[in-house]
């Protein structure tokens, strides 16, 4: 069985923005109708340095950044 990865748009970053600091990231997850995994790793990946914020923007230049990037073919 495979499961598709769909990327988080800029509403759903906001969300979590918004709800990150008040709600447990299992409660984000199931408000914005994605897997508590999913959330988490969004967190995880777009938060610059453990003193400074999730940040909303940042989060959806640094997506767009990695889905123009062509794949590398390894050897």
């Amino acid at each position: 069985m495979t499961h598709g990865y769909r990327h988080l748009s800029a509403e759903y970053r906001v969300g979590i923005i918004l709800m990150q600091g008040y709600h447990s990231i299992r409660i984000v997850a199931r408000q914005l109708g994605h897997a508590p995994s999913t959330v988490s790793r969004e967190i995880a990946r777009h938060t610059v340095r453990p003193d400074m914020a999730y940040d909303a923007r940042l989060a959806g230049y640094r997506a767009r950044l990695t889905r123009c990037r062509p794949l590398v073919a390894r050897s």
